[in-house]
């Protein structure tokens, strides 16, 4: 994203602010996410606690992305990660059990995806990261979406305006291996558990709709839907 007035310069600061939300000590999903503000890109990933890796990355720490193909056939434009490397090697995940470390390119289970959050005027703000999440978590709505809608991602100077951008700038401007930092967040999703009944349906669908306001469009018009780009 070509940034005019300063907005979003690192991408650890919109990603502090989710760590603000309640987290579940004792959850059964993780929930890892990156944000990469200068091409409008939240990195996310979601895994089973119960799995044979602890999909957990590095808190705090400057890891290099290796963005792979793109995709716009889905409800919002998406990028597969095909590396994330710390110091030129590729990041390796602890077992949660016997065995030893996999290496990023080889553990399926952990594998992460790049969301596009730019709105359909090149903007990003709280309701295009929060409207672009709900409709790519549709199966998990109520258990990982309040981490993305109770934070203050894409709020205040986190956000691009559209007056932010230049008449003579392109709205997008594709980076090399983006340098990103991570967080790592625990929800309760299984069916049946103490997490389902935490979710308050009523106050998501609140939630999605000031998104959807805020982004600038209509909740279910997919081809206005924030963050699918449609210049990439």
């Amino acid at each position: 994203m070509a940034i005019v007035a300063g907005v979003m310069t690192a991408s650890s600061l919109a990603l502090a602010a989710v760590g603000d939300t309640d987290t579940d000590d004792d959850g059964d999903t993780n929930l890892v996410v990156g944000y990469d503000a200068t091409d409008g890109v939240l990195v996310y990933g979601v895994s089973s606690t119960d799995g044979d890796l602890d999909c957990s990355l590095p808190e705090e720490t400057d890891l290099t992305v290796v963005y792979g193909d793109e995709s716009t056939e889905g409800p919002v434009a998406t990028r597969t990660v095909d590396d994330v490397t710390a110091d030129g090697e590729s990041v390796s995940f602890s077992p949660t059990g016997e065995g030893d470390s996999v290496p990023y390119g080889e553990a399926s289970d952990c594998a992460l995806t790049g969301a596009s959050i730019t709105g359909p005027q090149g903007q990003i703000n709280h309701g295009t990261i929060v409207s672009a999440m709900a409709r790519l978590l549709d199966g998990n709505k109520g258990c990982l979406m309040r981490h993305f809608a109770g934070s203050e991602l894409g709020k205040d100077d986190q956000q691009v305006r559209v007056s932010d951008l230049g008449d003579d700038e392109p709205a997008i401007e594709e980076t090399t291996d983006p340098i990103l930092t991570f967080m790592n967040l625990l929800a309760t999703c299984e069916k049946g558990r103490s997490g389902e009944a935490k979710d308050n349906p009523g106050q998501l669908k609140k939630a999605e709709r000031e998104a959807a306001r805020a982004a600038g469009a209509a909740p279910g018009r997919s081809g206005d839907a924030p963050g699918k780009n449609k210049d990439r």
